[in-house]
C-alpha cells in the first residue's frame, strides 16, 4: 500500500495576496506584522519567528513598497529611543487578512464535506451548488425511528432534516461532524414558523 493510501486525504489551501504578479501578503508576512505590533521592533519580531533581521527587514520593505500607504513605520524618541510600529492601515490590513483566512477556512470545510459525500459511495449523486448545503451538525435528536438533524451553515443559518436512526449511524452524524444536505427540488416542503 502506498503512502498516499495510508495517509488520510484532505482538502487544503492557503490565502495569499499578490500585487500584479509580485507576492504581497501571506501567512508569514502577516505573522511578522503581528509580531512587530506586539514587540515594537523588527529585530525582536524576527527573533520570535526564527528568521534573520535582514529577511524580516526585506519583507517589511517589500510590503511597504507594494502598499498604497506604509504598513510599518519607525518611530523616534521616547523612553527607549523609538522603535517600529504598525500604522493604522497596517492594523486594518492584518485584521482584514485574518478575517479572509477565517472565511477561507469555512470554504475549505464545505469542500471537505463535499469531498466526503461525493467519494463515500460508488455512483454518488452528482450535485450542484443549488442543491447542496454544507456545514456542521449542531444538533442531533434521536426519536423512536427517526432523528432530527440540524445542520448549521456558514453564516449561522440552519437546515433541519428528518433522517432514519439507521442512516444517522451509517453516516456517522453527530454534533460537530461536517456534512452536506442534498436537496431534491421535487421533495422540498415549505412551511412558516408558528
Amino acid at each position: 500500500m502506498g503512502q498516499a493510501q495510508r495517509d488520510e486525504l484532505r482538502v487544503a489551501g492557503r490565502v495569499w495576496l499578490e500585487v500584479g504578479e509580485r507576492p504581497y501578503l501571506g501567512r508569514g508576512r502577516i505573522e511578522l506584522l503581528e509580531r512587530i505590533a506586539e514587540t515594537g521592533s523588527i529585530s525582536a519580531a524576527a527573533r520570535a519567528m526564527g528568521m534573520s533581521y535582514k529577511a524580516a527587514w526585506d519583507a517589511v520593505d517589500a510590503v511597504n513598497n507594494l502598499s498604497a500607504t506604509p504598513l510599518v513605520v519607525r518611530t523616534t524618541g521616547g523612553h527607549h529611543g523609538g522603535g517600529t510600529v504598525l500604522t493604522e492601515e497596517g492594523r486594518r490590513v492584518v485584521d482584514a487578512f485574518r478575517a479572509m483566512e477565517t472565511e477561507y477556512g469555512r470554504f475549505l470545510e464545505e469542500l471537505r464535506a463535499s469531498w466526503v459525500i461525493l467519494t463515500s459511495a460508488e455512483g454518488a449523486p452528482r450535485t450542484s451548488a443549488r442543491n447542496r448545503l454544507c456545514g456542521k451538525v449542531s444538533r442531533c435528536v434521536e426519536g423512536a425511528v427517526n432523528s432530527e438533524v440540524v445542520l448549521e451553515l456558514p453564516g449561522g443559518k440552519t437546515v433541519t432534516a428528518i433522517v432514519t436512526n439507521e442512516s444517522v449511524r451509517e453516516l456517522g452524524l453527530a454534533v460537530g461532524v461536517s456534512a452536506c444536505a442534498l436537496v431534491k427540488a421535487s421533495h422540498v416542503i415549505l412551511a412558516v414558523e408558528d
